[in-house]
């Protein structure tokens, strides 16, 4: 989970932020959105050992969204959360 942090009267994300970044930009598989989350909620594919990724926005109310969160999910939960991903199964 990141955090946004307070430096020189400037907020940044602090070290888990640029990770969760990092990982969602370079890394994992973008596979779709959350139509229920009004698309905050992000799912990705590790492409090595295809493990299930969701990415949420604690404060997705808020213009910015808040800080991101990267957690990893089960098939059941993906499948619940993300129908329209495993529609073809």
């Amino acid at each position: 989970m990141g955090n946004w942090i307070e430096v020189e009267g400037r907020v940044i994300d602090d070290k888990r932020c640029e990770r969760i970044e990092l990982l969602t930009n370079e890394y994992i598989e973008k596979i779709g959105f959350s139509s229920e989350s009004g698309g905050w909620n992000t799912s990705f594919r590790d492409p090595l050992d295809k493990r299930l990724w969701e990415r949420t926005y604690s404060y997705s109310n808020w213009h910015s969204g808040g800080s991101p969160t990267l957690i990893s999910i089960s098939q059941d939960e993906a499948k619940a959360k993300y129908p329209e991903l495993f529609e073809k199964e």
